[in-house]
């Protein structure tokens, strides 16, 4: 049993120097618990010495032990276990949630980019009508007078609006 108790010593050592989540915190309170359990001496087998039941094939060697032994006790070893599936199960619950996360980033980042293709297509829309309206101001106010051009100061009005198309061109 020193090998195992030397393991899970070594194990608790490793486990008190990381971050401390709570699944850690777990697995150092199972270690603990299965170091402070009295060591009890559990027989190998008859050849290899591997650690076995009595009256058992060994899985090392494939001998059958003739020794009387007794188990080695699992409640000790049970609780390591319990909190490896513990975290193990945590960290799935943990890589769910971070897919989900993922998943939902996705959907906000495909809606954002079909918000941002509608308003591209309704600013060059609208592009496209300043477009024809600067033009239709141009050609329709070409049949007024000069007077009436230069009373309304057309020309300022067509040249601001062909100003503001080359901006809005410009940002595209």
């Amino acid at each position: 049993m020193t090998d195992l108790r030397e393991a899970a010593q070594q194990a608790l050592e490793a486990l008190e120097g990381l971050s401390e989540p709570y699944y850690v915190l777990k697995a150092q309170d199972a270690l603990k618990d299965a170091l402070e359990q009295p060591e009890q001496e559990v027989k190998g087998c008859d050849h290899c010495n591997h650690p076995l039941y009595a009256a058992i094939k060994c899985r090392v060697c494939g001998r059958v032990t003739e020794q009387e032994q007794e188990p080695v006790p699992k409640s000790t070893w049970q609780k390591l276990y319990e909190a490896a599936i513990e975290q193990r199960n945590e960290a799935a619950e943990e890589l769910r949630r971070l897919h989900d996360e993922l998943a939902d980033s996705q959907k906000w980042r495909d809606r954002e980019e079909a918000r941002a293709e509608r308003a591209e297509a309704q600013r060059d829309e609208l592009l496209q009508a300043l477009k024809d309206a600067t033009d239709a101001i141009e050609h329709w106010g070409a049949y007024a007078s000069d007077y009436f051009q230069q009373k309304w100061d057309l020309h300022s009005d067509i040249n601001a609006a062909r100003a503001a198309i080359a901006r809005a061109e410009g940002q595209a």
